[in-house]
């Protein structure tokens, strides 16, 4: 139902351009090819991200037409034009700006009073430490706990974690990847960059907390950087709320060697090859026409990765398919923190957690239902 208020909108902007503007024509045409792109990055700022975000779009296509109607006439002939142009928007943008949030809400995002509000409490350094004590304070699942903390000291670390508020606030040496919150690492560039600093610039201690953001798979979210994580990091230390993981001398292995390649149908899934050590897989899979539409406009429907067991148990995961062009663990994927701790201990006691994959949801029909997967496994 968002994307019909998009198209209200931008058929509204469009008739605002051009209807009762012959003499103008040109401008109108100037005007048009001036916002096309700008009203596109609004689109997809606001529908990819979803949400709040959205009155960010109706509140940028209000200011278009602010800017169409000083530069074109809205009088005479023009009026009625203005006027239902002007109508239709305020009903259809009051139904999607100000009705599905609170009012106070939806006024400071509109009026981008919450924006710099925001930016003027992070240049405050000392009221932003005030505050970030007092939510750690009050949230046990934000503080480190004490036995890793211990164990850290004040050697170089980084947080794989979604909350890291209480590295700060312990006063440990804490470094930041590039992009620090790996959520925000969804294309295979930002991956592998953060996957490279992890390679050359990873410090002595790592810390994580097992969550990922949205219902995604820590691991495949982030399969490069995680790949580097693998390779370089053991487990030090297991608590309740996270593993402490420290810097090898010398990684687990050199790189991958494939051991075959497979074509799949990406709704059918596939069987991952039994073998006792590690097996990884990564997957090529290009849009559809509808889906390379839909990612240049909007945004791609939640794909789904269901995860089966040995003994049948399934868990479902959201993923975000261009970053599997890496390779992501297969046979051993692990999916809570135990398991996570698991993998990466250096005695290398491996319990098989996966047998096959199949992939799901509204968004694989946005994609080419023929996948190219190969499967490696570590070259010693």
């Amino acid at each position: 139902m968002q994307f019909v208020g998009v198209a209200e909108a931008l058929i509204g902007i469009g008739c605002f351009l051009f209807i009762g503007t012959k003499a103008n024509r040109s401008t109108a045409w100037f005007l048009a090819t001036l916002l096309a792109v700008p009203l596109l990055i609004s689109i997809k700022h606001g529908f990819v991200r979803q949400y709040i975000h959205i009155i960010n779009f109706f509140c940028f296509a209000a200011l278009a037409l602010a800017f169409i109607g000083a530069l074109l006439p809205v009088d005479g002939k023009r009026s009625i034009v203005t006027f239902l142009v002007m109508l239709n928007f305020g009903i259809v943008s009051l139904g999607y700006v100000f009705a599905p949030w609170d009012f106070k809400q939806a006024m400071a995002e509109a009026t981008g009073v919450r924006g710099a509000s925001l930016a003027v409490d992070a240049l405050r350094f000392e009221r932003l430490r005030s505050a970030l004590g007092t939510k750690t304070g009050h949230s046990q699942e934000a503080r480190v706990e004490p036995e890793i903390r211990a164990i850290i000291g004040d050697s170089p670390v980084a947080s794989l974690s979604l909350k890291y508020s209480g590295a700060v606030m312990e006063g440990l040496n804490l470094r930041l990847y590039p992009v620090v919150q790996r959520y925000s690492a969804y294309t295979p560039y930002l991956d592998r960059w953060n996957a490279a600093w992890i390679r050359e610039q990873g410090p002595r201690y790592l810390f994580f907390d097992g969550e990922a953001s949205d219902y995604r798979h820590p691991w495949a979210e982030t399969p490069a950087m995680w790949m580097e994580v693998f390779r370089w990091y053991d487990t030090r230390r297991l608590g309740m709320r996270s593993v402490l993981l420290e810097r090898r001398a010398a990684p687990r292995f050199e790189g991958l060697r494939s051991i075959g390649h497979e074509t799949i149908a990406l709704s059918r899934g596939m069987d991952l090859p039994r073998s006792q050590e590690p097996v990884f897989w990564k997957m090529a899979c290009g849009t559809s026409a509808a889906g390379t539409l839909r990612k240049l406009l909007f945004r791609i429907p939640e794909v789904a990765m269901e995860v089966e067991g040995p003994t049948g148990d399934d868990k479902s995961f959201r993923i975000v398919l261009e970053v599997l062009t890496s390779p992501v663990l297969g046979n051993y994927l692990p999916a809570s923190l135990t398991e996570f701790a698991s993998v990466l201990d250096p005695a290398g006691n491996l319990t098989p957690t996966v047998r096959k994959l199949t992939f799901a949801g509204a968004g694989v029909s946005s994609y080419s239902p023929i996948c190219q997967v190969e499967f490696l496994v570590p070259a010693r």
